[in-house]
């Protein structure tokens, strides 16, 4: 954990080397009130050591973060996704 404040957010980063292959890597979630209701953030940055462990890790954020993670937050505290955008840069 690298920042915390509650109701606000936190920071983490993954030390390395990991099972996951991520270099510089750095999570950030935030909460925000709007309009009586709560938006919560999650932004996932990291580097890795070849496009094929980029794509997986892509593909297993897409379905834990859409299916389970979301899925499970939605049945404690109602809600939906708003958005899901990926981007990788060279």
């Amino acid at each position: 954990m690298k920042w915390y404040e509650p109701n606000v957010g936190y920071a983490s980063s993954a030390e390395e080397p990991n099972a996951f292959g991520y270099q510089q890597s750095l999570g950030l979630v935030t909460l925000e009130s709007h309009e009586n209701r709560t938006i919560l953030t999650w932004d996932i940055h990291f580097n890795a050591e070849n496009d094929d462990v980029i794509k997986m890790n892509i593909a297993v954020f897409e379905q834990s973060l859409n299916h389970d993670i979301a899925q499970n937050l939605i049945k404690i505290f109602g809600g939906r996704v708003l958005e899901n955008y990926i981007e990788k840069k060279n």
